[in-house]
């Protein structure tokens, strides 16, 4: 019986050696904080604006939501024909961009496909649109088109319609 005794003190000695450690010296066996990982990155988004807002006007090509109508006067994307002058909301603020690629077919300073940076170098916009019908001289419309935005790795992406012209 004693052997077994010692047995049992020993083996409650060897489980609760630890736990008993720790209770004496006051400290915890509570994990450490793992680092809280960094939140998540929204991706961007495409907000609509007015010409007033961006001073666009004359030629170019300005794209609207497809459930907008032209006498609203809200735009998603505006690109003039001189470099630089290509205009978006982004998450709340308007952005200027560059043309850095541009193919396909060429209409009024504009392609069927461009690629557009913004010029702090973050913000990238991919441009393709179908041209439609001619409507008098100096305008064509934009049947549809897509313009995917990425910024910090992550894209939003947004079908529009509109036009372009002189």
């Amino acid at each position: 019986m004693i052997q077994t005794t010692k047995r049992f003190a020993l083996a409650c000695a060897l489980l609760l050696g630890p736990s008993l450690a720790i209770a004496q010296s006051g400290k915890d066996n509570a994990p450490s904080p793992q680092k809280e990982s960094q939140p998540k990155k929204k991706p961007p988004e495409i907000g609509e604006f007015t010409s007033k807002q961006t001073q666009f006007s004359g030629c170019g090509m300005s794209l609207r939501k497809p459930e907008r109508n032209n006498l609203e006067g809200l735009y998603v994307f505006h690109n003039g024909t001189k470099p630089g002058s290509m205009r978006m909301m982004i998450s709340g603020r308007i952005v200027e961009f560059e043309r850095i690629k541009g193919h396909g077919r060429e209409f009024y300073g504009q392609y069927t496909s461009q690629t557009f940076r913004s010029k702090d170098g973050k913000v990238t916009a991919q441009v393709d649109i179908e041209l439609g019908e001619r409507f008098e001289l100096e305008l064509i419309f934009i049947n549809g088109g897509t313009i995917r935005v990425t910024e910090n790795g992550r894209e939003t992406q947004l079908r529009a319609i509109g036009d372009a012209g002189c």
